[in-house]
Formats: C-alpha cells, sequence, structure tokens
C-alpha cells in the first residue's frame, strides 16, 4: 500500500481552479485516488491550515472538497492522522525552548514541522509528499528518500 502524505497547498491547487498547476495536481490526484494500493494521509493540522475562512466561504471550493474527500473515506483511501504525538516537540522547537531539536526546520510552520515528524515516523510509512512547496521539502524529502509529486 503506498501512502501519500498531503500538505494544504496540494489542496488549494486541487479546488481553486487556476490553470496549468491546477490542471498538474488534479492529474496526480486522479492517478492516486485510482489506483487500488493507494491511500492518502491528512493531517489534522493540514486541515485547520487549509480549511480556513476564504477556502469554506467558496462554496464551489468546499463542495467538491467535501465529495471527494468523503468518497475517499468511504472507499477506505483516506486516513485522517493525528498530530497529538508531534503537538508539544514541534511547539518547542518552533519556540527555540527544545536544544536538542534546535535548528532542525528552520523558518517552517508547525504544520509543516508535523508533515516532517510524520515522515520521520517510520511506522507512518509514508512514500510520498503532495507537495507544491518544493523549496521548503526537497532537501528534507530527498535524504529521507521520500518522492515529491505536485
Amino acid at each position: 500500500m503506498k501512502r501519500f502524505l498531503v500538505d494544504s497547498g496540494f489542496i488549494l491547487a486541487l479546488y481553486k481552479n487556476e490553470g496549468e498547476q491546477t490542471k498538474r495536481v488534479r492529474q496526480t490526484f486522479e492517478k492516486i485516488i485510482s489506483a487500488s494500493e493507494s491511500v492518502l494521509v491528512l493531517p489534522w493540522p493540514i486541515m485547520y491550515e487549509r480549511l480556513n475562512s476564504e477556502f469554506i466561504e467558496n462554496k464551489g471550493w468546499i463542495k467538491r472538497f467535501n465529495f471527494d474527500w468523503s468518497n475517499l473515506k468511504r472507499a477506505r483511501k483516506v486516513e485522517y492522522a493525528d498530530d497529538a504525538p508531534f503537538r508539544e516537540a514541534c511547539r518547542k522547537e518552533l519556540l527555540g525552548l527544545s536544544p536538542e531539536r534546535s535548528g532542525r526546520f528552520k523558518a517552517l510552520s508547525l504544520a509543516d514541522r508535523i508533515l516532517m515528524d510524520l515522515i520521520d515516523d517510520h511506522s507512518r510509512n509514508i512514500e510520498a509528499l503532495l507537495t507544491l512547496d518544493l523549496a521548503g521539502f526537497s532537501g528534507f524529502c530527498s535524504k529521507k528518500q521520500i518522492e515529491i509529486l505536485p
């Protein structure tokens, strides 16, 4: 089973309908969900980050999001990942209160830190990251042998 970790930028591009980027993201999404042995891993912080006021107020986006992700849930092709095991460590790291983790991920949001901790957690078996933030994730994912897909 191939497990794909989902970043918020990927979700926005999926529903925003802005040209070539949306087309490419939609093709990736369709390819993944049509594969029998694939699961999308959606961490709660990504949902908090993406399902913000702008997204919710756009009726077309939220309608398509609800349709797609409800179908994925019924088909057991999505897993909502709990971030509780990582929250405190990431918060301390961000605030500089964790010397053993200092400098690990400079200038990253809490949500991005959670994504990296989920990748680091080998029990999650993450094989690919769905993101548009190549600059933020390419070095880390390369070291971890995690594929990045737009």
